[in-house]
């Protein structure tokens, strides 16, 4: 097909991808319409170079028209995991997320994986009453009444269940751990991200910018390790 043709060259050559390149790409990948040496060929360029934010976008944009949208309330603030991870502790995830519901805000965090909530996770969840398998139906509720919902992006969405092991086999992890962070089945008006990787933070802001109808931060975790003891540093980029 000249059209993937097109697109592997333009890869090839080292330029990026339009928002409609991409999204094309992922949708013939989804559809069984790229061969296997097409689909090697187009990971393994996507793969070498940090993926801009046309690309992520792109992703995004063929996902989201598979979700099952909550686009009720407004003002609600998209808190993403890697934004308030602490050593990976879930008690700061939860404790974060619940005294913003408290003082007013509305809170959809979620995370990418039914399969990123570990055994801990669980434990910490289930302690502070927290239902992260729950429905549309019950998540929308939760968010009306108690400003705050947890949600698990399979639940949300079926294309999640099928792109997750494609994305894991083509191993596409830099455009897929961005492109997570965003894809809220919330409809949100502000976003808190983060990335411990600097190279990522200006394909997070320019991919924010198109999806937040007001104010995203950007947050940058440096972790030092002092004497065995870990610690951050945070750069706020809004």
């Amino acid at each position: 097909m000249a059209e993937v043709k097109n697109i592997l060259h333009k890869l090839a050559r080292g330029e990026h991808l339009e928002t409609e390149e991409t999204a094309r790409v992922m949708q013939m990948i989804l559809l069984g319409g790229l061969s296997p040496s097409q689909i090697a060929a187009f990971a393994a360029m996507m793969q070498v170079r940090v993926p801009g934010a046309n690309e992520i976008y792109g992703v995004i944009s063929i996902l989201q028209k598979k979700f099952n949208l909550i686009s009720k309330f407004e003002d609600v603030l998209n808190i993403a995991d890697s934004a308030i991870m602490i050593h990976h502790t879930p008690a700061v995830k939860v404790a974060v997320a619940i005294t913003l519901a408290a003082c007013g805000v509305r809170t959809a965090h979620f995370t990418g994986q039914e399969d990123d909530v570990t055994l801990n996770d669980g434990i910490m969840f289930k302690a502070c009453g927290v239902n992260i398998k729950c429905n549309v139906q019950l998540a929308s509720k939760a968010l009306e009444e108690a400003n705050i919902c947890f949600i698990t992006l399979p639940k949300y969405g079926y294309i999640m269940r099928e792109i997750q092991p494609v994305a894991k086999d083509l191993e596409l992890d830099d455009i897929f751990s961005i492109a997570d962070q965003l894809m809220n089945p919330v409809r949100y008006d502000y976003n808190i991200i983060g990335t411990e990787e600097k190279r990522f933070i200006e394909a997070l802001v320019a991919t924010s910018q198109r999806l937040v109808h007001k104010t995203s931060w950007v947050i940058h975790n440096i972790i030092i390790d002092d004497d065995k003891k870990p610690r951050y540093v945070t750069e706020v980029t809004a």
